[in-house]
């Protein structure tokens, strides 16, 4: 998936993500570099392979377990120039045919690329990038045989695909897997990461009459549990400073900008400071907004007191509440000392927002 700034590699199997990588590989980033409008064939085009070189070993690196059986092309120059791709119906293609149309395209100055194949002035300049970085995907991988689609309605499937609706469930659990790839990525505790997602996701059900948030906002949680200690990947030390700059920026199929930024707040809060207006990136929220903010990160952070020793301690956990208490029941644990230990500073911002006096149970 290339887009003018950066070039996205998603690897599919099964109609599921297995794994991704996003580079600071683009058509109008390459071309601003080595913009020379005299140049014209195979100079231009040796000339735009050396600028994008550094990234071909990346991509073999970064795929090196894997067998890449398919490359399926999508972005804006490649839409504009399907039909010389492939002949509609057919959605295949081959690397000779890309090759070739590479050839006949630098052999042609700007304007008469806009004649000769009906592009508009922005994309003739960008066309010959975007082509030879597909080349240059199809040639790391060693493939053959190459796909495009050619209409708007393939194009924005497969756009969706990589840039799903948090709200729809049948697509959730490929953000979440998308989240632990991003964690995983950063070196994260897995097994721990999973877990407070799991005993966030039973706080939050559990809880629902106290913060009245719906489904979004229990999974906008789930995905913050699963990444929150990413910011361990720079340094333990306010690792949810260093956490809240990594989501920021990381590339999470699924998640909006919005989304994506309300995930990051969240997990800067999983330890440390509370909420305060005096941050900038909780203070330039809307109202709302900050209340969900605070409102799941109170959550988050009891559920990562209950997983302090990162053991999966507690299995499970039910929920009482009263006017004064949130009595917590934890499952499969007969001792909970550490946690009770943990606690103080974790359910703090809960006690301010609810009112309520978290205690624990245990329930072996």
């Amino acid at each position: 998936l290339r887009r003018p700034g950066n070039t996205r590699l998603i690897l599919y199997k099964k109609g599921r993500i297995i794994t991704y990588h996003s580079y600071l590989l683009g058509s109008h980033r390459t071309w601003e570099k080595i913009h020379t409008p005299d140049l014209l064939g195979q100079p231009i085009i040796n000339l735009i392979q050396q600028e994008i070189s550094g990234f071909t070993s990346q991509f073999q690196y970064d795929f090196a377990h894997h067998d890449i059986e398919d490359l399926v092309m999508i972005g804006t120059e490649v839409q504009m120039l399907a039909p010389y791709l492939s002949k509609p119906p057919r959605t295949k293609s081959s690397t000779k045919t890309l090759n070739k149309l590479i050839a006949k395209i630098a052999d042609l100055t700007e304007p008469q690329r806009v004649q000769q194949y009906q592009l508009d002035y922005q994309t003739s300049g960008t066309t010959l990038p975007a082509l030879i970085i597909y080349a240059a995907i199809a040639k790391a991988f060693d493939l053959q045989n190459l796909r495009v689609s050619h209409s708007d309605h393939e194009e924005g499937l497969l756009t969706d695909l990589a840039h799903p609706p948090t709200n729809d469930e049948d697509l959730k659990p490929l953000l979440l897997h998308s989240a632990r790839l991003t964690a995983k990525r950063f070196s994260a505790d897995l097994a721990h990461a999973k877990h407070v997602a799991h005993l966030s996701t039973q706080l939050f059900q559990q809880t629902q009459t106290l913060h009245q948030l719906d489904t979004k906002d229990g999974l906008l949680l789930e995905v913050a549990a699963i990444l929150h200690e990413v910011g361990n990947h720079i340094s333990p030390r306010s690792h949810e400073l260093h956490g809240l700059y990594i989501i920021r920026h990381a590339e999470i199929f699924g998640l909006t900008d919005t989304d994506r930024l309300l995930v990051a707040i969240i997990t800067r809060y999983h330890r440390g400071s509370t909420p305060q207006l005096s941050h900038p990136h909780y203070r330039n929220l809307s109202p709302p907004d900050r209340m969900r903010v605070a409102k799941l990160s109170a959550l988050l952070r009891v559920a990562d007191a209950l997983e302090r020793t990162h053991s999966q301690r507690v299995t499970n956990l039910t929920v009482t509440l009263t006017d004064t208490k949130a009595i917590l029941n934890l499952q499969g644990l007969p001792d909970a000392s550490a946690e009770r230990l943990a606690l103080p500073d974790k359910a703090d911002l809960f006690h301010n927002l609810f009112g309520l006096t978290i205690t624990l149970q245990e329930n072996s």
